[in-house]
Parts: C-alpha cells; sequence; structure tokens
C-alpha cells in the first residue's frame, strides 16, 4: 500500500522510503521481544503439581557493601515481579503425583541407628494433636549442603543452621536426608509443611543407652 502510494504520487516517494524502514524496525523489534518472551517460559521436563520452593534470604555480601540486593524470599512475590534471575535459582518444585513424601533431617551422630524400613511418627507444627505414620524408604549418599531456612532455630524450627555471604542457609553440623513414604496415600498437608518426627529404632539394652548418652555429653580427656 506504501509502495503505490508512492508510485501514483512522486512527491511521497521519500516518505514512503523512510515508512518502510520504520515499519522494518518495528517489525524486528516485534521479534526480538516475542524472543525475549519465550525466555521467560520455564518448561517442565515432567508433568505435576507445583509447589512454591523455600524462601531466599537476602545476601549478606550485598547488605555489607551497601549493594543493591539481588532477589529474595519467594520468586512469586510482587517484590519480585521484575526481578533478574540467574542460572540455577530454585522457582518452584514439581511433583509428579498428589502423594505426599517426608524428608527427614538426620545428625550424622544418628545416621548409623537409623535402617531403610524403620517406622517414622510425624507432627505437623500445623496439626500437632495428630500423628502420620511412613517409613523410611532411602538416605542420601552425600551431606546436605544446603537446607530450607523454614527448618533453621531463626524462624521456629529445630535445626541449628548458619547463613552464608550468599544468604544460603546451611546446617551447622553435618547432616544427611532420609525420605519418607506415607502409610496414608491422602495426607492432609501440603508442600513445605514443617514437622518433628520420631523413629522407632530397634531394640538397644540400657547399658549401650548410657553408654551413648555418655559419649554425646561428656568429652574424655586422657
Amino acid at each position: 500500500q506504501i509502495r503505490y502510494v508512492a508510485s501514483s504520487n512522486p512527491a511521497l516517494a521519500l516518505t514512503a522510503a523512510e515508512e518502510e524502514k520504520a515499519l522494518a524496525t518495528a517489525e524486528g523489534t516485534v521479534q526480538e521481544l516475542n524472543y525475549k518472551l519465550t525466555r521467560l517460559r520455564v518448561v517442565s521436563p515432567i508433568d505435576g503439581i507445583v509447589f512454591q520452593p523455600p524462601e531466599k534470604a537476602i545476601s549478606k555480601q550485598s547488605q555489607a557493601q551497601d549493594q543493591l540486593p539481588a532477589w529474595y524470599g519467594n520468586p512469586f512475590h510482587a517484590s519480585n515481579s521484575e526481578a533478574v534471575f540467574s542460572e540455577g535459582d530454585l522457582l518452584c518444585f514439581v511433583a509428579p503425583t498428589n502423594e505426599m513424601e517426608g524428608v527427614l533431617v538426620i545428625d550424622q551422630h544418628d545416621r548409623n541407628l537409623v535402617n531403610i524400613g524403620d517406622q517414622v511418627e510425624l507432627m505437623f507444627d500445623s496439626a500437632k494433636l495428630e500423628s502420620f505414620y511412613g517409613k523410611i524408604v532411602s538416605f542420601s549418599q552425600s551431606e546436605m549442603k544446603e537446607t530450607s531456612a523454614s527448618l533453621s532455630t531463626q524462624t521456629g524450627g529445630s535445626l541449628d543452621t548458619k547463613t552464608d555471604e550468599s544468604g544460603r542457609t546451611l546446617p551447622m553440623s553435618t547432616s544427611y536426608q532420609a525420605k519418607v513414604h506415607f502409610d496414608e496415600k491422602d495426607v492432609p498437608v501440603r508442600g513445605g509443611y514443617r514437622a518433628k518426627a520420631n523413629i522407632h529404632l530397634a531394640w538397644k539394652s540400657l547399658g549401650w543407652r548410657l553408654y551413648r548418652y555418655a559419649v554425646k555429653t561428656f568429652n574424655f580427656e586422657f
């Protein structure tokens, strides 16, 4: 249409050329924006249910150097709507089914006492008057490098933690994770709920228990 007007009115030929150039620039801008939009789309490799990740603490390094902090808290919060996320940032969890499982944090001093198949009694903070039961099905092969901030004693949990310069929550003591499958299929809790666990161990003699208590409580030097 622009070329038709230019050919019928030579005086508009220069204007038509400028309009065509502006149109090409606009089309290029649209293509670039569409490409950026595709990069904002996060695709999960599996189908499932989306759960929010643990909240991210503010980086101590940014606070100490009076820098503008990166995103923190919940990535879906309105305050992070214009935040820049880096590769490796945890945005969410995707569970393949609606069946829940528990993850225990076990101190290295207790790791050898617990075995696959041991029964676990879980009492959630949101339902303290009710207990849920399950069994340990697996252990992590390596120690925990990072933990959820909600488990920390600083937020009402029972796990002693510290925060590094990047804002990550780290366990104070070497700890391992154990996965628990519930006996009931429909557990009325949501992902991320905090609980206390009692593990029913194999029978141990009173002498063994007194010896272990003494070793953990006192430090003998010769």
